[in-house]
């Protein structure tokens, strides 16, 4: 009996048992990638060399390279693309400086500050703080007053609190009178929301009562003196603050 169990056990191990190999992964199959479509925008208005417009030209370009970049994959595709959007004066520098191989062709930002140099040689946050200096309410509405008072702070470099106190300076009398009620504010976005809404107030008022007296008296008070300018003590620190901004 031992004999014969000796006997399989040999013939077992003769033959042998392969061990099972790695299982096959197949791979897996390959996605492309999704497409997603460039937004098709309508090219920038065309620009001649007219003062005060080169920078928004430009800003236009920029946006289209970055919603397009696979449309202008290159400095030299963006450059020819700024360039055939030029006119009058402007269109013949460009096309000269092209023609030449000029350095300012190279990249778009060096065609850029170029085109600005020669077209728009202005600074233009100077005269934003200038300009923000001699703006008034008048009959507008607080909310139109301030878009054009953000629009040019944004150039203007000037610090928050010179912003704040330029934008009150410009407030019509019948506002002001109401915030000498109120806390002061302090920041230019709560001064902008709380004058709004004591301007839409003001008007809801005047439109219920419809009086002819109080539209004479609501005229009275938007209407400042001509030639009014900032007064002796607000006028230095706003100039003060702007040349200290433009400084650093």
């Amino acid at each position: 009996m031992a004999e014969a169990i000796n006997e399989q056990l040999k013939q077992l191990s003769g033959r042998g048992t392969a061990l099972p190999g790695p299982a096959q992964v197949s791979p897996a199959p390959h996605t492309p990638p999704a497409f997603h479509p460039e937004p098709r925008l309508p090219p920038p208005e065309r620009y001649g060399g007219e003062e005060g417009t080169c920078r928004p030209f430009l800003t236009q370009c920029s946006l289209i390279f970055e919603l397009q970049p696979s449309s202008y994959p290159t400095e030299c595709s963006r450059v020819a693309y700024a360039i055939s959007l030029l006119t009058s004066r402007a269109r013949e520098w460009a096309t000269h400086e092209w023609d030449r191989g000029a350095d300012c062709c190279t990249t778009f930002q060096t065609f850029a500050d170029e085109l600005c140099k020669v077209f728009d040689a202005s600074l233009p946050g100077r005269e934003k703080a200038r300009n923000l200096l001699g703006l008034r309410q008048g009959g507008r509405c607080v909310s139109n007053y301030a878009i054009e008072c953000r629009t040019l702070a944004a150039e203007s470099k000037w610090n928050s609190f010179s912003l704040l106190d330029a934008f009150y300076h410009g407030l019509s009398g019948y506002i002001k009178d109401e915030l000498v009620t109120c806390e002061p504010c302090r920041d230019l976005d709560a001064l902008i929301t709380l004058s709004t809404r004591l301007d839409n107030r003001f008007r809801a008022q005047l439109r219920e009562k419809g009086s002819t007296r109080s539209a004479r008296y609501f005229q009275e008070r938007l209407s400042p003196p001509v030639g009014t300018s900032p007064s002796p003590q607000l006028l230095p620190c706003l100039i003060s603050n702007a040349h200290e901004q433009h400084s650093t």
